[in-house]
């Protein structure tokens, strides 16, 4: 009895979470008292695909995201394409006026940049380096380290169905933001 009441919590929340975090989510970033602007890291990972031609064949779903680096506040959101219409769209909606953001250098987010305003942005080439040499607070390792402790948490969990992995997901971020 224990168990079947612990699952029909844990169902509840899996549904209630999802509910909480795509309708009462606030947007991130901004500029801090002082008057600098708080750093925000995007990125654009592929969830739910096959390795090493093991598993389910599926194509995976692509995810844009973006966390605060003072706050920790994130967001994550799955997407069609990874176009830079997208991009503008996802950073518009989830990220302050005054914020400055980091991304890596695909070509999607310099193009976004173009039609972003009241946005500072910095790019990172990972293909010379992962933290800048010249400026070390010029990454973006809390994005990447967000998509991999997702993964795993999602690995975890063997053999979801597919209309639960997004509430999953959901689930971790909202873990990872209140303990």
């Amino acid at each position: 009895k224990k168990r079947e009441l612990v699952r029909s919590i844990n169902d509840f929340m899996r549904q209630i979470i999802p509910y909480c975090m795509l309708n009462f989510s606030e947007r991130i970033g901004g500029i801090e008292a002082n008057g600098e602007p708080n750093i925000v890291e995007v990125d654009e990972s592929l969830f739910f695909k096959r390795k090493y031609n093991r598993g389910k064949i599926t194509n995976g779903t692509w995810f844009v995201g973006g966390i605060e680096r003072k706050s920790r506040n994130a967001f994550i959101f799955p997407v069609e394409d990874r176009t830079a219409k997208t991009m503008v769209q996802v950073i518009s909606d989830n990220i302050n006026t005054g914020s400055l953001v980091i991304t890596d250098e695909w070509w999607a987010y310099q193009k976004a940049f173009e039609d972003l305003k009241g946005l500072g942005h910095i790019t990172i080439n990972h293909f010379v380096e992962f933290v800048s040499s010249e400026d070390r607070r010029v990454h973006t390792q809390n994005i990447e380290g967000l998509w991999s402790r997702s993964k795993y948490y999602l690995r975890k969990r063997r053999g979801l169905s597919d209309n639960l992995k997004f509430a999953y997901l959901l689930q971790y971020l909202w873990t990872y933001k209140y303990g």
